[in-house]
């Protein structure tokens, strides 16, 4: 295809009619491309049985745009973009669910790392499959409720948080490679 074929194609190129557009907006900020992301959520988990062991993270896809929910991350190489939640399959890296981030969700009632944990695998729940996840991610509070949905959860966690004992905090009275259990 040429470069002008392409560029006549992106220009017609709608996800949503633009009578409605501002009354599906008030409700949805992703109304435009809402369709296009369900449906490839819904064909990744159609299309593919998940591994015992999937992946809960954050992606920063670089965008510069105009956009009222671009994120600044400045620990990410490329510093504004969007950013979506993923749960991945750990063995093959293949995206499994996905959500856009828009900002403040007014449904959520818990820790925002939590809130996404259990809304992107509520279809793994009573799976018994292992959720890995970074420390953003990471709290006793998921870990029980998690396993209350039969999923172990593994993750990294700050040794200044509440939940870690004061036992496992202190650091530097062991000696290197020396493990502490409780």
């Amino acid at each position: 295809m040429s470069v002008n074929r392409f560029e006549q194609i992106r220009g017609a190129l709608r996800f949503g009619n633009p009578t409605t557009r501002k009354s599906r907006q008030a409700r949805d900020k992703l109304a435009a491309v809402r369709l296009l992301l369900d449906g490839f959520v819904e064909n990744s988990q159609r299309c593919y049985q998940h591994s015992e062991c999937v992946t809960v993270d954050e992606q920063l896809y670089p965008f510069r745009g105009r956009c009222s929910y671009i994120q600044y991350m400045p620990s990410k190489p490329a510093k504004y973009g969007l950013k979506f939640w993923i749960v991945a399959d750990a063995n093959s890296y293949y995206v499994y669910n996905i959500e856009m981030y828009t900002g403040k969700d007014e449904e959520r009632t818990r820790e925002l790392g939590m809130h996404i944990v259990l809304k992107l695998t509520a279809h793994l729940h009573g799976t018994g499959r292992n959720v890995t996840c970074e420390h953003f991610f990471t709290s006793l509070n998921l870990a029980r409720e998690l396993s209350f949905k039969r999923m172990p959860l593994v993750g990294t966690i700050h040794s200044n948080r509440r939940e870690v004992p004061k036992e496992l905090r202190d650091i530097k009275k062991r000696g290197l490679y020396e493990s502490v259990c409780l």
